[in-house]
């Protein structure tokens, strides 16, 4: 919207612009609210356009590589898989084949959904070494490419602790975490106030009361 000064105006009939006198309260209080909406504007701008820079830029440098996460083969026993995750206390890890493709996600809780379905006694694990990862993995988890960008990620992790990063040809290269793109969001925006200086804000505190608040996120 354009917002035009009252000196900007022509003086009704004469096509002359009106000059206001400076000790007008009106036209003072005026001026000083059109300078602060312009300031805002913006400020308002600014955080859009620091917004589009961190949410198009790529994920690679964000990618923990597949040497240092634990995944287990689907040909694994659920007994054991159990045993990995209760091990290194994770809540789920991902499933990868001989040709380092992923398959899905296998997680305690889809283990104990399926010691429910094969009518087991309640705390009896005892049926899960016959049977195997690939039976009660979450097929649907199978990974974003590593060229992907910071906006389709983030949209993707709102509802997964972590997503499996893949090539082009579907082979695992790392995972990328919930938590190490909601930090990157804090470090963009819960740093600094995009009103100035006069409205600056303490990094350190902004950003743990925005983690607090969102700590859903760093599940």
């Amino acid at each position: 919207m354009q917002v035009t000064h009252p000196a900007s105006l022509a003086e009704e009939g004469t096509g002359e612009r009106q000059k206001p006198a400076d000790h007008d309260p009106a036209v003072f209080s005026y001026s000083k609210e059109n300078a602060f909406l312009h300031y805002l504007a913006k400020g308002v701008t600014d955080m859009f356009a620091k917004n589009a820079y961190l949410f198009s830029q790529g994920i690679e440098s964000l990618i923990i590589p597949k040497e240092c996460v634990t995944t287990v083969h689907p040909e694994l026993s659920l007994d054991q898989a159990l045993r990995v995750l209760t091990k290194e206390k994770l809540s789920s890890v991902p499933v990868i084949n001989d040709a380092g493709e992923v398959e899905g996600v296998i997680s305690k809780t889809n283990i104990l959904d399926f010691v429910q379905q094969l009518n087991q006694r309640e705390g009896d694990f005892s049926g899960l070494k016959e049977h195997a990862v690939k039976e009660a993995m979450n097929k649907t988890c199978l990974g974003i490419l590593a060229n992907s960008i910071f906006s389709f990620a983030f949209e993707v992790l709102l509802n997964h602790s972590y997503i499996p990063i893949i090539d082009v040809k579907g082979r695992f290269l790392g995972i990328l975490t919930r938590k190490v793109m909601m930090e990157q969001v804090i470090e963009f925006f819960g740093a600094e106030s995009e009103m100035g200086a006069s409205l600056s804000v303490n990094k350190v505190d902004e950003g743990r009361k925005w983690k607090v608040k969102h700590k859903k996120f760093f599940s």
